[in-house]
């Protein structure tokens, strides 16, 4: 499970995920539907993919996005 707590926190998520599945940026690209100019933009950080995107990134690295309940909470 991979936990995300911060925006800032998706950018190297998205970058060690795009490793660990062996992508290039243009691979992660033609399997996502994206161009690769905006794979580019959301692995610097400089923008934040919306929901329905992270959910098709998300499924393109075999993984299900999920809402947990936070560690802290009562």
């Amino acid at each position: 499970m991979i936990r995300i707590v911060d925006h800032h926190e998706i950018a190297p998520i998205l970058g060690d995920l795009r490793i660990l599945n062996r992508l290039s940026q243009r691979a992660l690209a033609a399997e996502s539907g994206y161009r690769q100019a905006q794979i580019c933009l959301w692995l610097q950080g400089r923008t934040v993919p919306n929901v329905e995107t992270l959910i098709r990134l998300a499924n393109v690295f075999g993984y299900d996005l999920a809402l947990v309940p936070q560690e802290n909470a009562a």
